[in-house]
């Protein structure tokens, strides 16, 4: 992938095309993190993410500040990696995620809205912490809820209807506390592994594999 995109990047940039700079950087950036190189990863995402804004895409501008959240989320910036969890959601809902038709950008959606939880409470912002895990975990809810309303009986996932009422318990349990808890947020991404673990329901959520900072790995896209 990498050596790819750094092919793509120095042709794009001899046609002046600003739009595939950037999507190439960005595509950079994403390797990078995989290979956890979150230096390098946040230099190639914010270059990626002034070209974006520049030529006005914001579907690519988006799936850039998950990942410049990702990289200063690993590197322990919790609180820069609020502001770009923020600004990617905001994206994300206005761009389509209000419409439960589009799959792509409610997954994209919660996404950033789950880490946008874990980041606010190692940021000790655990009441906004708290919101936000709601949010994450409803969204998640309408999507799940979504997907078994458009399946044929016989191809409802085994397990989905009751992974929809622990889910649902959960969100009513965050709406009665003050702040988010670690065991709470541990269980809102256990249930949101659970979900991406039934084939075909959900793209990519979470990644657990184990990595500082606190064993959250953030599983960003971009260009997919």
């Amino acid at each position: 992938m990498l050596a790819e995109a750094r092919t793509s990047l120095k042709i794009f940039g001899e046609l002046g095309w600003t739009v595939g700079e950037g999507a190439a950087l960005s595509v950079i950036a994403k390797a990078q993190g995989r290979m956890r190189r979150y230096g390098e990863a946040l230099v190639s995402a914010e270059r990626a993410l002034s070209m974006l804004e520049e030529a006005g895409e914001l579907s690519d501008m988006a799936r850039t500040m998950d990942l410049i959240a990702y990289a200063h989320h690993h590197l322990g910036r919790h609180r820069e990696a609020i502001g770009y969890w923020r600004r990617a959601a905001e994206l994300h809902a206005s761009l389509g995620a209000v419409d439960k038709r589009n799959s792509h950008a409610m997954t994209a959606l919660i996404h950033s809205l789950l880490y946008l939880a874990a980041d606010e409470r190692w940021a000790g912002e655990a009441g906004p912490a708290r919101g936000t895990a709601v949010r994450a975990g409803q969204r998640l809810v309408d999507y799940l809820e979504l997907h078994r309303a458009g399946c044929p009986p016989a191809d409802v996932p085994a397990g989905l209807g009751v992974l929809i009422d622990e889910l649902r318990g959960l969100v009513g349990e965050l709406s009665r506390v003050p702040e988010l808890t670690e065991t709470l947020l541990r269980r809102l991404f256990a249930l949101s592994a659970r979900a991406q673990g039934l084939g075909g329901v959900i793209e990519r959520l979470v990644d657990t594999e184990t990595s500082p900072p606190h064993g959250l790995r953030a599983h960003p896209w971009v260009c997919d």
